[in-house]
C-alpha cells in the first residue's frame, strides 16, 4: 500500500479509493415502491435493476462530458 501511496504522489495523482460495493440510499417511500415495482416488472431484483439502472445513467453522464 505504501508503495501505490508514493508512485500516486510521484506522479502527482490521486490515490484511488476502494469501495466495498454495498450503497445505502435515503429515498421517500413512494420512490422506493415504485423502484422496486419497476424492477419486478423487468424480471430483475432491486440489486440488478439498480445497477443497470446506475450504470446507463453513468454512460450518458461520461457521453455528456465527452461532447463538452
Amino acid at each position: 500500500m505504501e508503495d501505490y501511496l508514493e508512485t500516486c504522489e510521484r506522479l502527482n495523482k490521486r490515490p484511488q479509493k476502494s469501495y466495498s460495493g454495498k450503497l445505502r440510499l435515503q429515498i421517500p417511500p413512494d420512490i422506493h415502491l415504485a423502484i422496486a415495482e419497476a424492477a419486478e416488472a423487468s424480471g430483475k431484483d432491486l440489486n440488478q435493476w439498480a445497477t443497470e439502472t446506475f450504470t446507463h445513467a453513468l454512460d450518458d453522464a461520461l457521453s455528456v462530458q465527452s461532447k463538452t
